[in-house]
């Protein structure tokens, strides 16, 4: 796993139990932190393609 698309497809793997944990979670900031770690997934997914394209 030595090139950044599969880094950035991990990371999105490892965020989706985070986001289930954080979205059952009983505070007051549950959907910031929700979309926040949803616009990160967003992000890493959109660049994973773009260079996976480019490379």
């Amino acid at each position: 796993m030595t090139n950044i698309p599969n880094i950035l497809t991990s990371i999105r793997i490892i965020l989706i139990p985070v986001f289930v944990l954080v979205f059952f979670m009983p505070f007051d900031g549950v959907n910031i932190a929700v979309a926040a770690i949803f616009g990160v997934a967003a992000v890493t997914d959109w660049l994973d393609g773009y260079l996976a394209r480019k490379w």
